[in-house]
């Protein structure tokens, strides 16, 4: 086994530590899981350093980008959605309109405190924040995605990395967030 593994690039170590971390994550908890077992984490579906019209996203961003991807983002006010790149980096998670490459919300890592999600096979879930925090002040935030054990594990380990807290990834089959200050079920999207 150690010959095996020795032949292991730095790369490839990482993309199996993502992979074990997530199944310890997900397996028997999320049924999305299985389905993520055989892909590939990429973090990059979005190629912002060869899209011309990401450029200004690119040039606002520092740092590197851990995961770019388009995601749905469920509105607060009404439960429609909304096409936004997702952008994970070091410190920050990153809103941007996927039209004109502007960021919309940036949230520091610290200031994230749980994702949870249904054990269902859905895409959905909900990014908490610290309240009273200058990034609460809107809300948590409700997401879909087509790539969600990925970006929580990814979100997971980033986290853990820069605060040494492990993030609370809350899966339960009752999902209820906070929309109009009135308790939903996630299951009113799914059907």
């Amino acid at each position: 086994c150690k010959k095996y593994r020795d032949q292991f690039t730095d790369q490839q170590k990482l993309i199996y530590e993502e992979k074990l971390e997530a199944s310890e994550l997900f397996k028997d908890k999320k049924a999305l899981y299985p389905s993520s077992v055989g892909q590939p984490f990429q973090g990059a579906y979005l190629e912002i350093n060869k899209n011309p019209k990401y450029k200004k996203l690119k040039d606002a961003i520092e740092e590197k980008i851990i995961i770019a991807e388009v995601v749905n983002k469920i509105n607060r006010a009404n439960g429609k959605s909304t096409s936004r790149i997702f952008l994970l980096t070091n410190n920050n998670l990153l809103l941007a309109d996927q039209k004109s490459g502007q960021i919309k919300s940036e949230v520091p890592l610290v200031d994230v405190t749980k994702v949870s999600m249904s054990s269902q096979n859905d895409g959905f879930f909900a990014v908490h924040l610290k309240e009273g925090s200058e990034a609460a002040s809107k809300g948590d935030f409700l997401f879909s995605s087509d790539h969600l054990i990925e970006m929580a594990t990814k979100l997971y380990r980033t986290t853990l990395s820069q605060t040494k807290q492990k993030l609370n990834i809350e899966i339960s089959d009752e999902y209820v967030h906070v929309l109009f200050e009135n308790p939903f079920s996630l299951s009113a999207f799914l059907f």
